[in-house]
């Protein structure tokens, strides 16, 4: 809601922004009027910006402002053809004309706008509304969807915010009886992406022919309406014009592109490596095809041919960064972590505040067992995104894997401050506890993670094993239970209860426990190892034998330890 203050002031804004404007007319060669806009001056040179479209088709064209003074448009100095700006430049005038303010920031959702009309407005409108979309567009940027009322006569006017400042070009698009409005940021109005910028001025002649020998009109009309509907986020209408335009002209890299992307978003994923790979044919240094058939193959499993996209486009573009966390990512899901962990660190090198980059590092070297590399990489997390609970989680893990259970416990209390209800951060935190000799701060930590997430197998489990370290046998047969409850081919969790039950003297039942541990795991070293101490506490010697023989196969110091059992040179206990 605008202030009664800014009420009062908004005729002298509306009547500073209006004195820029000026109405664009383009003519054919008969002198017929062919397109009639508005357009802005932008400097005192007599530049202006409008939509490229009004420029089209035309032998000449001229400007009239808002107290009547007509200028010949000489020249285009820049243009935006996916944007469908142009910036024109008249001829000059010893009055310099009236000039807009730009935003220095694009508006958000929900932001007010109003689209002030031209000099030909009868009376001068002004349509207001607001930001209701922000859309990023491929090879384009940032468009804002606007509530305000746009039509063909306003193509070209400025959006303006409630301080008068332009935020974009206005353009309507009309689609079954629907009317969009659209506004392309003020950011592209001196800064165009993918445009054809020329090193000096084009006479306004040169490039009307240019534009006459290089583009049909049929191509050009489906291409603009398939844009508009990429940009109103109609797929399914945009794909056949950009299709359409591919038939008409196999060489429109753009078009391809653009036929790709409505592919994806469709997932007609097939269709869409199909027509990226017709725009890397059309323009082998598509950088931003190859990024795009990256991560259509990875959306399909592909990891092999998205490692492939993504390796070519670091070709074109060694210091992409976010090139190189893809490559990453496709082979962290090949299992290739050296290529993995080298595609990150490079990323990670080239922005070192590339969070992400360093997570995924410092996973890949996890993988690979470089501890103190993979602790650098969580710190480094730790240091750019405090607030990554999970971070501090991992890195109190290489912490602990280092020794270092004192700072580790320092990253599990940190990561649990930020994540009250992160239960495996309580579960690793009795871990920690229980290696600096805090038995009960470790039973704690666990009965924590236990409480926050019940059905946490592993938490049970670990409980028990303290529990039966700390002699609490009853306690610790009953955690072991909870845990093969929740997961019946839980092997580990069989053992120890096995132990427990050994502890309290009940062989039997301890018997029983391991063989269903073997049973789910037959090459379970420690659980063949206290089976066969049990049957020997059973007096069963020749089972026991049995278990030696087999535990030769899985693990031979083991099995002369129970050999050593065996023939009495130790009591079994």
């Amino acid at each position: 809601m605008m202030t009664t203050t800014e009420k009062q002031g908004l005729p002298a804004l509306i009547g500073g922004v209006r004195a820029a404007i000026a109405t664009v007319r383009t003519v054919g060669d008969h002198g017929q009027l062919l397109q009639q806009g508005c357009g802005f001056f932008v400097d005192g040179r007599g530049d202006l910006v409008t939509n490229r479209h009004l420029l089209q088709g035309g032998l000449s064209a001229s400007v009239r402002t808002a107290d009547g003074q007509e200028f010949d448009v000489v020249s285009v100095i820049s243009e935006n053809r996916d944007g469908d700006l142009i910036r024109i430049r008249t001829t000059p005038t010893a009055v310099k004309p009236r000039t807009v303010r730009f935003a220095a920031e694009t508006p958000v959702v929900g932001d007010r706008v109003m689209v002030i009309g031209g000099p030909d407005d009868l009376p001068p409108g002004v349509a207001s509304g607001m930001v209701s979309g922000v859309r990023e567009v491929p090879l384009l940027g940032t468009i804002l969807q606007i509530t305000a009322f746009v039509s063909p006569a306003t193509n070209g006017c400025p959006v303006v915010n409630q301080r008068g400042e332009v935020v974009g070009v206005s353009l309507c698009h009309s689609h079954r009886g629907q009317q969009y409005g659209f506004a392309v940021p003020a950011g592209k109005l001196f800064s165009f992406g993918n445009a054809s910028l020329p090193a000096a001025p084009v006479a306004l002649a040169e490039w009307s022919a240019r534009e006459a020998d290089t583009w049909l009109g049929t191509e050009e009309y489906l291409y603009g309406k398939g844009l508009r509907c990429l940009w109103a986020e109609e797929f399914e209408e945009a794909l056949p014009r950009f299709v359409e335009v591919t038939v008409l002209s196999p060489g429109h890299a753009a078009a391809w592109f653009y036929s790709g992307h409505c592919s994806d978003v469709l997932g007609k994923f097939p269709d869409a490596v199909a027509q990226y790979g017709r725009a890397i044919a059309t323009r082998p240094d598509f950088h931003q095809a190859y990024k795009a058939l990256g991560e259509v193959h990875s959306q399909m499993g592909n990891y092999r041919g998205a490692a492939e996209a993504f390796r070519k486009l670091i070709a074109i573009r060694p210091a992409d960064a976010d090139a190189l966390f893809h490559l990453g990512e496709a082979f962290a899901h090949l299992d290739r972590w050296v290529d993995a962990s080298a595609a990150y660190r490079k990323a990670a090198r080239l922005r070192p505040d590339f969070a992400m980059a360093w997570y995924n590092l410092g996973e890949a070297c996890g993988h690979l067992g470089l501890v103190r590399e993979e602790a650098e990489a969580f710190r480094q997390v730790t240091l750019l995104a405090p607030e990554i609970a999970v971070a501090h989680n991992n890195l109190g893990f290489a912490w602990y894997r280092m020794g270092k259970y004192r700072e580790a416990v320092g990253a599990y209390g940190e990561a649990i401050r930020l994540a009250p209800d992160f239960a495996v951060a309580y579960d690793n935190l009795g871990f920690a506890w229980y290696k600096l000799d805090r038995s009960d701060d470790a039973i704690g930590a666990f009965r924590e993670a236990i409480r926050i997430m019940p059905d946490f197998s592993e938490a049970h489990n670990n409980l028990g094993a303290v529990l039966l370290e700390t002699k609490r046998y009853r306690e610790a047969a009953a955690a072991y239970r909870q845990a093969i409850r929740i997961r019946p081919d839980h092997a580990d969790a069989y053992v120890n209860l096995g132990s427990a039950l050994s502890a309290m003297g009940r062989v039997q039942d301890a018997t029983r426990a391991l063989l269903k541990s073997i049973r789910i795991n037959s090459e379970n070293a420690e659980a063949r190892f206290a089976l066969g101490r049990c049957w020997l506490l059973l007096r069963q010697r020749r089972f026991a034998l049995d278990e030696y023989r087999a535990l030769k196969g899985i693990d031979p110091r083991m099995a002369d330890r129970l050999m050593a059992l065996i023939s009495g040179r130790r009591e079994p206990r």
